[in-house]
């Protein structure tokens, strides 16, 4: 299909964000509906938080014997701009909203094909704070990272991730595609 022409600044981040927001009801194997609302005010602590997104995806089988609970998304949304998209006090944001949200997923997406040096710096430290296991032995706040890649596919990840080879080809079988997990 066609996609609109967006332009930095452009709809203040809602293209980046509804185009998430496809990508993860695309993970929704069990046909349930995605129910999500966008700018999120949160406020807990005595701290008010924004965020661009949060959605919930039905529960799943798994094997065709056990239902997974529905699964809580927190969502940051970037769209295009120059520099560093993601910052230290998004993360930290993001760090306290996910520390009170445990078993929650944090997606964080950029309407461009890369994380800076600088990002991936944060995103490491953040990706490895959220995998500290719970008490089922899964990571506590899984993250997941989008880049344009993924967020203007037309079909499957694995054949997105397929084509670009390299890193992503490692992780196009179904069993990184089926679930946020």
């Amino acid at each position: 299909g066609a996609w609109p022409v967006v332009r930095p600044g452009a709809g203040r981040g809602s293209y980046s964000a509804l185009l998430t927001l496809r990508v993860l009801e695309r993970f929704n194997v069990s046909n349930n509906v995605m129910t999500f609302s966008t700018a999120m005010n949160l406020s807990f602590d005595g701290m008010q938080c924004e965020v661009d997104f949060v959605a919930w995806l039905g529960g799943h089988r798994l094997g065709g014997e056990h239902q997974r609970p529905p699964q809580l998304v927190i969502g940051e949304a970037k769209s295009l701009g120059q520099g560093e998209l993601i910052t230290a006090p998004a993360i930290a944001k993001l760090k306290s909203i996910a520390a009170k949200l445990p078993n929650a997923v944090v997606v964080i997406s950029v309407l461009r094909d890369h994380f800076t040096r600088a990002e991936k710096e944060l995103l490491e430290k953040f990706v490895n704070w959220g995998r500290r296991i719970n008490v089922h032995g899964e990571p506590t706040n899984s993250v997941l990272l989008l880049t344009v890649h993924e967020l203007m596919k037309d079909h499957l990840l694995s054949e997105t991730w397929k084509t670009l080879g390299g890193a992503h080809a490692r992780v196009a079988d179904y069993e990184h595609t089926r679930t946020l997990m």
